[in-house]
């Protein structure tokens, strides 16, 4: 019997190479080409598909920059490294914002390379890095002022449509979803059960808090949630230390091929995490847990409002139910609950409508006697959040295929909607950033305009928008010129339209993007192109072939 090799002696007897300086930039630089020309042809509403390999029949064909991103791979490992950054700027913007993972990659790609010529020419890339920093601040702040609040239907509607690549219908469901569940209510995306896509209405409640694991996530799930049907909700005013004390439950709930979900004021032992996320993940008990929001007595007054929402009750030792004690005509239960990282939405309670609104009279009439304004604004969002709408759009087509990729389409622009909700909303992003930069080539002093990196970066800013007028089958040349001078003339508005491949008012044209989405995408790609410049070497296995020539 051989001796187990040690974990040093392992990582002895795999040949590793390293390169530096140029190399090792130039290396992670082809990998990130590769990356941009995959994604960027489908940028703007010209944008052309791209064609992926299927385990069967036809190719897939894509439209969608994250979605080409995610098969994208390079010759060898050293560029494929750099295609992995990309495709980490590209998922991140898309997680925060839904929208803008094709213009993230572009404005990496253009900053690495702007900044390797930098480099090239004797400049050290943490002056660069340092430039970046600031002149990054300052084009968002440029950003936040062209900005404007999103504030009606037919704005709503704009984002919508051009956060979806035109797709005009996406643009109508979620416009009519807004109006339906007004100005504070909820908006959600959802498999329905008929070939045509449906909006209904219920009542809902929103809780800043998030799943407790990743690991509820299932691995074949590009959207990081968990979607719980009619769930049964258990209230803890107190966490859960041993797994026993609930297994009578869990038996309960398995039974009635119900789900779960775990609202808990305490902490939830990484044990019992574990067992509740494997039966989860194994399909025994479609199961979600996370945290009660707010600390001390606002903590136990939310579980007291579920619970009446839900037609619970809270469990705790302090109204005599202590958690072994705990079986099924305890808990409560809704119609939906959709559970991401930071937010969960229950849809549907099934709480008394008498309960709910004598809770309801309670809170406004203590709402009338609050005189400190902290107390106000706790009681006002107690309120809020016991008489909020949700509007579900229920998504149909013909077949399966169809229902999963337009039910993507309408998450991501849901998701870049309520981004354009929270900032407001800019004349076009690209066309934003290129208004960005000109004015700060104008208005920074001739110290800062000749700092390391400054004109590489606002160079930079000038890529999506020539990336979307060459989809258009123009050049970009001498229409970025021809905007330049309106901008000049102060015609902060005008911009090109691939549509009608003219430029004009692009507000009253409807095309307009999420300012958090723009701010994202700069953020994300001035900090992963740092990375790159500032990557002195890499470390890979060793080509035994290239060595034995």
């Amino acid at each position: 019997m051989y001796p187990k090799q040690s974990t040093w002696e392992s990582r002895m007897s795999e040949t590793k190479e390293i390169i530096f300086d140029y190399k090792a930039r130039s290396q992670l630089l082809k990998g990130i080409q590769i990356l941009c020309d995959a994604v960027s042809v489908t940028l703007g509403p010209s944008g052309l598909n791209i064609g992926v390999e299927s385990s069967f029949g036809a190719p897939e064909m894509l439209n969608n920059g994250h979605c080409v991103a995610k098969e994208i791979g390079a010759p060898n490992q050293y560029q494929d490294m750099g295609v992995d950054i990309g495709k980490d700027v590209a998922a991140k913007i898309r997680s925060i914002c839904g929208d803008g993972a094709t213009t993230g990659v572009i404005l990496f790609h253009q900053l690495v390379v702007e900044g390797v010529k930098s480099i090239s020419t004797g400049i050290n890339p943490i002056q660069i890095k340092r430039s970046w920093d600031e002149i990054a601040k300052k084009i968002l702040q440029e950003l936040d002022k062209a900005s404007t609040p999103l504030q009606t239907s037919d704005q709503i509607e704009m984002i919508a449509t051009a956060s979806s690549a035109g797709n005009k219908s996406v643009g109508k469901w979620i416009r009519e979803a807004f109006e339906m569940a007004g100005p504070q209510g909820i908006v959600t995306v959802e498999e329905g059960d008929s070939e045509n896509t449906q909006i209904c209405f219920s009542e809902g409640m929103q809780i800043s808090k998030g799943f407790l694991s990743a690991q509820f996530i299932k691995k074949s799930q590009e959207k990081k949630i968990v979607e719980l049907d009619n769930p049964r909700v258990l209230l803890l005013e107190q966490g859960i230390s041993n797994i026993q004390e609930i297994i009578p439950l869990l038996n309960e709930v398995v039974e009635t091929k119900s789900s779960l979900l775990i609202i808990a004021g305490g902490t939830i032992d990484n044990d019992v995490l574990s067992t509740l996320t494997l039966n989860h993940i194994r399909g025994t008990l479609p199961v979600c847990a996370i945290a009660a929001p707010e600390i001390g007595d606002a903590r136990t007054t939310f579980l007291e409002d579920v619970a009446v929402f839900s037609g619970g009750h809270l469990v705790s030792t302090m109204v005599g139910l202590p958690l072994n004690s705990v079986r099924l005509h305890h808990l409560g239960s809704v119609e939906k609950a959709i559970i991401d990282a930071k937010n969960t939405i229950l849809r549907g309670g099934k709480g008394d409508p008498t309960a709910i609104k004598k809770r309801l009279e309670e809170i406004l009439s203590a709402e009338e006697d609050a005189e400190i304004p902290s107390d106000k604004e706790v009681l006002e969002k107690r309120k809020l959040r016991l008489s909020n709408k949700v509007a579900s759009i229920r998504v149909g087509a013909p077949s399966e295929t169809e229902v999963a990729a337009l039910k993507s389409l309408l998450v991501d622009s849901l998701s870049a909607t309520y981004s354009a909700k929270e900032k407001g909303i800019l004349p076009g992003g690209a066309t934003s950033l290129v208004h960005a930069a000109h004015t700060l080539s104008n208005t920074l002093t001739s110290e800062e305009l000749h700092a390391p990196g400054v004109s590489a970066l606002l160079k930079a800013c000038s890529a999506p928008f020539r990336h979307i007028v060459a989809n258009a089958g123009v050049e970009p040349a001498p229409v970025l010129y021809a905007l330049l001078q309106h901008f000049e003339k102060g015609e902060h508005n005008m911009g090109f339209n691939s549509i009608t491949g003219e430029i004009e008012d692009i507000v009253k044209s409807g095309i307009v993007d999420p300012v958090k989405t723009i701010h994202t995408i700069v953020k994300c790609a001035v900090s992963a192109a740092s990375i790159v410049l500032l990557t002195e070497a890499l470390i890979g296995k060793e080509d035994k072939k290239e060595h034995k020539q």
